[in-house]
């Protein structure tokens, strides 16, 4: 009998995760993740990589040192996998709606192409696009309503290079819209699930995905420049300091508003398998030792608290939502969102979440998406402390569970 069998064809399945690294070039932090390839989900490796901060605002220079640094953290990080799987920065790529019509003998992907090119005036050569058929939207007769995810090709042969510099055999390039979405799909396998319209909201250092699904089905899908970053920029401007200090005094503030009691609850929703006919699991996590450092912090904002005024940069990320919303509602008039799910590094902050949830009044869930992940606590994690919540990790997690189609 050949032992290795199993483990081959385990390699096979489309959303088995096993044997595959997944690598997530943030815009914080580099992110590698591998998991078993069967449920219960074990964690193998995970491994984090900061950003300097002289590379925070350079986005070519901070895509070289990242895939610079994955071989050697590919080598020392424990990972037992010979295939990668990784997501094409969204900073790096047209996410765009549109309604396209295929001329005779053409498919809704050429045309999906074509349009792409013609939005960013570029030969279509040139690009590596694919479109996302949004199933069920109100459309005008003879076209289709698609998310266009397009990156330059020069983009896509760059990262096949960067894993195999790494001794790893490319398997899947996915958006991280797509892989936002996949992150969840345990809680969205049932065919009842397709009926919830559940609204993902991703606030990362360098911007927010927004992303609307019916059950696993992409519905919607949009980037904007606005996340941590843009908040340090405004802080640091206010107040006359630099980013990294802005960062840690607006992130000390216990509210970014005036709350009031009305104000929607915040839960902790992680993506744990229910048995059929069971709702949606959900997990709250306890305080840590980490809660004294943030009281000491939250002590030294408040004394800046009347300096830093976030007003106009949380009513510029509402009003891309609530844009986002419009739309979603103009394809899909007879449904709306059952429920609003936090993620991102900068989610942790509890104030900001209640800042979004309370401006669209839908039951909102803070994510942590490695919380179903089983572990015995001698797995590597370099640079990633498990014992906190890690909202930021959908990205890595979702890459696993997506079909790995090179």
């Amino acid at each position: 009998m050949d032992l290795g069998l199993g483990s081959r064809l385990a390699g096979l399945n489309p959303f088995g995760g096993g044997g595959v690294v997944a690598i997530d070039f943030g815009t914080q932090a580099l992110k590698l993740l591998q998991v078993s390839a069967v449920e219960p989900l074990h964690l193998v490796a995970a491994a984090c990589v900061q950003t300097p901060a002289e590379l925070l605002a350079d986005a070519p220079r901070r895509f070289e040192f990242q895939c610079g640094q994955l071989a050697q953290v590919v080598r020392a990080g424990g990972f037992k996998a010979r295939r990668g799987v990784c997501a094409i920065p969204s900073s790096q790529m047209l996410c765009k709606h549109m309604q396209v019509q295929p001329a005779h003998g053409q498919s809704v992907q050429d045309a999906t192409l074509r349009a792409a090119a013609e939005q960013l005036g570029c030969e279509p050569s040139m690009l590596g696009c694919r479109g996302v058929v949004v199933e069920g939207a109100v459309c005008p007769a003879g076209k289709q309503e698609v998310i266009a995810l397009a990156t330059a090709q020069s983009l896509v042969d760059r990262l096949m290079q960067a894993l195999r510099q790494c001794r790893l055999e490319p398997v899947g390039l996915q958006s991280e819209f797509q892989a936002l979405l996949s992150s969840f799909r345990p809680v969205n396998r049932r065919a009842s699930d397709a009926d919830i319209t559940s609204l993902y909201i991703d606030i990362g250092a360098g911007g927010t995905k927004i992303v609307i699904g019916h059950g696993t089905k992409l519905a919607f899908a949009k980037g904007v420049a606005i996340g941590g970053r843009f908040f340090d920029q405004v802080v640091a401007q206010q107040i006359g300091c630099e980013h990294a200090q802005a960062h840690a005094l607006w992130q000390g503030m216990p509210s970014l508003i005036r709350l009031d009691a009305t104000a929607p609850a915040v839960a902790m929703i992680t993506p744990t398998l229910s048995a059929p006919g069971a709702g949606v699991a959900v997990a709250v996590r306890p305080a840590t030792d980490a809660a004294s450092a943030a009281h000491r912090l939250a002590a030294r904002a408040a004394g800046m608290a009347g300096r830093i005024d976030l007003t106009e940069p949380l009513r510029a990320l509402t009003d891309e939502i609530a844009l986002c919303v419009r739309y979603y509602e103009q394809l899909f008039p007879s449904r709306r969102i059952d429920r609003l799910i936090f993620v991102g590094g900068e989610s942790r902050h509890t104030g900001l979440c209640q800042h979004i949830a309370r401006q669209f009044k839908f039951p909102a869930h803070a994510g942590d998406p490695l919380a179903r992940l089983a572990r015995t606590g001698s797995e590597p994690c370099a640079g990633v402390d498990l014992a906190q919540p890690q909202p930021g990790w959908a990205v890595p997690l979702g890459l696993l569970m997506s079909p790995t189609d090179l």
